[in-house]
């Protein structure tokens, strides 16, 4: 039986990770040729609704009006679901290694 090395499963799961989120923004060039622009910042937020002041939303409690539809996904489902997974197979093999070690 062959066994994985651990920066093996990292790579994979690192390759992984960047595969959900996305390419990352870069400069913009420009049609002219050799000028970069810099993108314009998003002072608008998905996660906090336009009629609140963003400073009566930040905070350690959710406050009630300052939520959003765009919490949660299939994203937030992902992570989680990997974080278990990897959580379920820590255990399981450090189940083996006791089972192992009390036969021995």
């Amino acid at each position: 039986m062959t066994r994985c090395h651990p920066a093996r499963i990292l790579v994979a799961l690192v390759t992984v990770l960047v595969a959900l989120v996305g390419p990352v923004a870069s400069p913009v060039v420009s049609a002219s040729g050799g000028d970069v622009e810099s993108p314009t910042p998003v002072t608008v937020s998905d996660f906090y609704p336009e009629e609140n002041s963003l400073s009566d939303c930040l905070g350690l409690v959710e406050r009630p009006g300052c939520g959003s539809e765009e919490r949660g996904g299939w994203g937030q489902t992902a992570v989680f679901t990997l974080l278990v997974v990897g959580l379920g197979i820590i255990f399981w093999r450090i189940s083996v290694g006791v089972r192992r070690n009390r036969r021995e």
